[in-house]
């Protein structure tokens, strides 16, 4: 049974962002295929321009919608067995290399949030510039009361709010 809940608009922009950009696509093969006999060179080269037109534009829904759909990109990135090369390409271009990058107050609020600490108070030392900065999350290095060097993962700020959220339609 589905429980209530109530949806913000960010939800409900990420869906219509997503219901637009499946449609345009649709159109976008349909109208450009029309007609072309299959198996024609003509055929042929028009769908490699649609799957590349199609692929930056899912690459920009991915970076729009952030979370969940930038790690759906990434992993069509490395679907070359299944996707075409275009959208390989593309994915792989950019998914892995351009990911976002909370800015440090966000990243103090969600270690209060979590760990019920600012990282100065936690850590006896906490570099603010992170590391490595994924789809999800990021990560500073730290060193503990006791002297131990860590890695700290922390969560992009939106993650911990829209988290569930982006999981939802895939239940």
């Amino acid at each position: 049974m589905a429980e209530n809940r109530s949806i913000s608009l960010k939800e409900i922009k990420k869906h219509y962002n997503g219901d637009l950009t499946a449609y345009d696509l649709l159109l976008d093969y349909e109208y450009s295929l029309w007609g072309l006999p299959e198996g024609s060179f003509e055929r042929e080269r028009s769908k490699r321009e649609v799957h590349a037109r199609s692929a930056l534009r899912l690459e920009e829904l991915c970076f729009k919608n952030g979370g969940i759909c930038i790690k759906l990109g990434q992993h069509i990135s490395q679907l070359e067995y299944l996707v075409p090369d275009e959208y390989v390409q593309i994915m792989s271009q950019s998914m892995l290399n351009r990911c976002p990058v909370s800015s440090y107050n966000q990243v103090r609020e969600v270690v209060k949030k979590e760990l019920g600490g600012a990282p100065d108070e936690i850590f006896h030392e906490f570099v603010h510039v992170p590391i490595a900065s994924a789809s999800l999350a990021h990560v500073h290095v730290a060193r503990t009361h006791d002297g131990q060097n860590v890695a700290v993962k922390v969560q992009h700020t939106h993650m911990t709010d829209t988290a569930a959220a982006d999981y939802e339609p895939w239940n």
